[in-house]
């Protein structure tokens, strides 16, 4: 009897250890492009590019975003999608995904694009991997000149 709950519990540890190493690297998404949506007095939308990056030596097969996004320090727009896409192993594909913003948001990034300079932004937020109950989270920086 012992020597069957030993051997239960060692295949139990191995089957959990092969589990953690699927998990992926989650996705390098940045930001490709920015393009003004739809717009009105107090609700304005942009057409944002993601560019997504697969670090893994597998496909990764994404279902569902969700993101916040600054411009110049300043919590500018957010956003849903359920866009799926399959991102190839060590490739990258891009996904156009709508953000909102509200008329203070705006307001404030067009002061500081009259100062020149570029563009700064950071995106953070988490995606799903399809088919499985796994949420990845993603941070991302950069510059986007005008």
């Amino acid at each position: 009897m012992t020597r069957l709950f030993a051997w239960l519990l060692a295949l139990a540890l191995l089957t959990g250890c092969a589990g953690l190493a699927q998990r992926p690297e989650p996705p390098i998404v940045s930001v490709a492009d920015i393009r003004m949506g739809d717009a009105s007095l107090m609700e304005q939308r942009f057409v944002v590019t993601l560019r997504l990056q697969n670090p893994n030596d597998f496909d990764l097969p994404l279902r569902g975003l969700r993101y916040d996004l600054k411009l110049n320090g300043h919590a500018f727009a957010r956003g849903v999608s359920p866009a799926a896409v399959t991102v190839p192993a060590y490739g990258e594909k891009t996904l156009q995904v709508t953000v909102t913003s509200n008329l203070l948001s705006l307001f404030r990034q067009l002061q500081a694009l009259s100062r020149g300079g570029p563009l700064k932004y950071s995106l953070a937020g988490s995606i799903g991997i399809a088919n499985r109950h796994l949420r990845l989270p993603f941070r991302q920086s950069g510059e986007l000149t005008l």
